[in-house]
């Protein structure tokens, strides 16, 4: 026996509705009035949005290999700033053992600012790995959303084309379960990008947090108390 699903039947009905640009549901007028669901669009239109969406994605790549490079500056310095440190105390140690209080007060206070900068250091590599992070999850925006428009235009281009049987025919009903196994895929694939950009989203968060606790251990560092 042949499938002839309601989604089939449904997509049959939005060939004969033609051109719309509404992609939700609708209000329908009576129980057996069916539901435009995916709107028919150009294949130009879709290509347009693949190149921008390959575009964003190129950037969200360059801006991650930036930020991934002063990510590991950022880790240097931190060992540097700690080394220093370390070189203090062992110097504090040995004036104070020496009994030069005053020397040994001097390399107290050079501690104290030293550990506060590396205070910021370590702040500053929270926010280059929030970076990192915030443009990895761009780039696997920008690719499910590629790959949403592919599917979509897949779609749209066997939409367009006429069938080859007659309506009615096992053929013709082939054909709309094809349509309707496509809308599926897509529909799908556009589930997946809504996911991806409530993941970049949570991830501009963490950069803008870290950034806010960055301000305030540069605040603190230059205007100790």
């Amino acid at each position: 026996m042949i499938r002839y699903s309601h989604g089939t039947a449904l997509l049959c009905t939005l060939l004969v509705l033609g051109p719309s640009r509404f992609v939700g549901a609708q209000t329908p007028s009576s129980p057996d009035t069916l539901i435009t669901i995916i709107a028919v669009r150009s294949v130009a239109e879709i290509d347009r949005e693949s190149l921008e969406a390959k575009s964003m994605g190129d950037r969200a790549e360059l801006a991650r290999k930036g930020f991934d490079k002063e990510r590991k500056i950022a880790e240097t310095r931190i060992g540097l700033k700690e080394k220093e440190i370390e070189s203090l105390e062992l110097k504090q140690d040995l004036a104070e053992q020496q009994k030069k209080t005053s020397e040994a007060a001097a390399f107290e206070s050079e501690i104290k600012r030293a550990e506060a900068m590396l205070k910021v250091l370590k702040v500053q590599l929270s926010v280059r790995e929030a970076e990192v992070s915030a443009a990895q999850a761009q780039a696997a925006l920008s690719s499910a959303m590629m790959d949403a428009l592919e599917k979509e235009q897949s779609l749209q281009e066997k939409r367009l084309s006429p069938p080859k049987a007659t309506v009615g025919s096992p053929d013709y009903t082939w054909h709309l379960i094809a349509l309707d196994d496509l809308s599926k895929s897509m529909l799908e694939q556009q589930t997946v990008v809504a996911e991806k950009r409530g993941t970049l989203a949570d991830r501009e968060e963490d950069v803008a947090s870290e950034k806010l606790k960055l301000l305030e251990a540069q605040a603190a560092f230059s205007r100790p108390k």
